[in-house]
């Protein structure tokens, strides 16, 4: 037996791209500092940077932050890191931040094999 099967007028739609603008804020790159400007974000990608009213203005449907008081760093990561921290996560991991933090007192009960108290 044979099962057909019609493709019919369903069928699945593009999803929108999402459009963000975040508004009167300061934008920092490798380049310069700009302060009470706006940046658009058209899906995973930034689509403008400038004026506050230029911006809204070109991406009306956009939804909208406020940005005072906070800066965005397009294209930038935070790649700070404390090396002890970092050692010390796999460590806590095993023996719980406790008996990690009371090393310090007995730093000799990791070499006797036993977890400190």
């Amino acid at each position: 037996a044979a099962l057909l099967l019609e493709q019919g007028g369903v069928q699945a739609q593009p999803t929108p791209r999402r459009t963000v603008v975040f508004a009167r804020t300061t934008v920092v790159n490798v380049d310069a500092v700009q302060d009470e400007v706006a940046l658009a974000v058209e899906g995973d990608k930034i689509a403008a940077i400038g004026p506050t009213s230029s911006i809204l203005e070109a991406y009306p449907n956009a939804e909208v932050y406020d940005g005072r008081g906070k800066a965005l760093f397009p294209g930038l990561i935070n790649c700070h890191a404390h090396l002890a921290a970092t050692l010390a996560r796999g460590f806590n991991e095993d023996f719980g931040f406790p008996n990690s933090a009371r090393l310090a007192i007995q730093p000799t009960s990791l070499l006797e094999g036993r977890r400190p108290r």
